[in-house]
């Protein structure tokens, strides 16, 4: 093996390991980023009270806040369902 071979193949190995830093970085940054974005998103329940004050406020209509309190109360009905077919860790179910 001569000195240019020699000196690509250490540069290729250099390259590669800045490639999979700089990989391992980028997921730690759109984890982090991903994480604090689901803590600053209103739970449903907060949701719904603001628009029922929206409404009774008049800045929502009938029809819209109906529409509104559906979609709503479905996305709790499938959380609270969700977590309830989903037995707690270490308990048993009687199947």
């Amino acid at each position: 093996m001569d000195a240019e071979s020699f000196l690509n193949l250490g540069q290729g190995i250099v390259l590669l390991v800045l490639s999979l830093v700089a990989l391992v970085l980028a997921f730690q940054i759109m984890r982090r980023f991903r994480d604090r974005a689901g803590d600053d998103l209103p739970e449903q329940e907060t949701l719904l009270s603001n628009f029922r004050e929206l409404h009774s406020r008049g800045a929502l209509s009938d029809e819209e806040f109906r529409k509104i309190k559906t979609d709503i109360s479905t996305q709790i009905r499938n959380s609270v369902g969700d977590s309830l077919d989903d037995p707690p860790a270490g308990s048993q179910s009687d199947v």
